[in-house]
């Protein structure tokens, strides 16, 4: 992790500033004018949204399940059932300042990732299935599948980004508060 720092710190002199204050670190560089607060409330609003669409598409997918008279089955009520549980956690763990944030770290953003990513592979399946099932293909369910497997494809990225941008807040970000946890100092 040092080399890291120090690779960044030789391409960029400014970074050891911005590495010693904690209101300025991020852990995307593209970012460094935004303070912890300010990645926390991006995270807090995208995943709020996040779970608005999956509960709204799990509702309708649960209404597509009712209505199926074949005994069938809308996958949607499972892929928008993980993706709205992890995003009511980083609801959750987001309603807090940034010195009481606690990092959500590299398993819940795997998760995250993991449970949007479903959703798209489920969108994937649904526009296979419109283009093999039948005579014919049904061109606006297509359509529409591959468009919002595009869209959440997007949401699993955008997702991964804003995940990682708080994964070092609520970490000791200085040399001198690492000596302090570990003791080593004089």
């Amino acid at each position: 992790h040092f080399m890291n720092y120090h690779a960044r710190t030789v391409q960029n002199p400014s970074l050891s500033t911005a590495w010693r204050n904690n209101r300025e670190y991020s852990a995307s560089y593209a970012n460094l004018n935004l303070r912890p607060q300010d990645h926390i409330y991006r995270l807090q609003n995208f995943a709020t949204v996040c779970l608005a669409a999956s509960i709204f598409f799990w509702s309708w997918a649960a209404l597509n399940t009712y209505k199926m008279t074949n005994g069938g089955f809308d996958f949607g009520m499972v892929s928008f059932a993980g993706s709205a549980i992890s995003s009511l956690h980083l609801v959750r763990i987001t309603k807090t300042t940034a010195e009481e944030y606690e990092s959500p770290g590299k398993c819940v953003r795997t998760l995250a990732f993991v449970t949007h990513l479903t959703v798209a592979f489920n969108y994937a399946f649904g526009a296979f299935i419109a283009c093999t099932i039948g005579e014919s293909v049904y061109k606006a369910f297509a359509y529409y599948c591959i468009i919002f497997m595009v869209l959440w494809l997007g949401v699993a990225i955008k997702g991964w980004e804003l995940i990682t941008n708080t994964l070092n807040i609520g970490v000791a970000e200085d040399w001198n508060d690492v000596d302090v946890l570990y003791d080593f100092g004089d």
